[in-house]
């Protein structure tokens, strides 16, 4: 089962990046190019400006509470703790 989890999650990832070769500033595919880096990777400062720019883009889809979730998770684990709003 984690197999078919970990293929799933590399194809999206690949998809995701191929939509950001097109357009670099679509704030859906950022979002979850961020959920996957910080999700997969467990690279958490590479997942912050991703997830920020995805939210700030304001698209339909990237004001969702598990991407603030998964930002405010991964400024608190970098210790930017004064960027983290309860």
């Amino acid at each position: 089962m984690r197999s078919i989890f970990k293929s799933v999650f590399y194809l999206v990832y690949i998809l995701t990046l191929k939509v950001l070769r097109q357009d670099p500033t679509n704030g859906f595919a950022l979002v979850h190019l961020g959920f996957i880096v910080k999700t997969g990777d467990h690279d958490y400062a590479g997942a912050i400006p991703l997830l920020q720019q995805g939210i700030a883009s304001n698209v339909p889809g990237v004001i969702d509470g598990r991407f603030f979730f998964h930002l405010g998770d991964a400024l608190f684990r970098t210790g930017q703790h004064d960027e983290v709003v309860l």
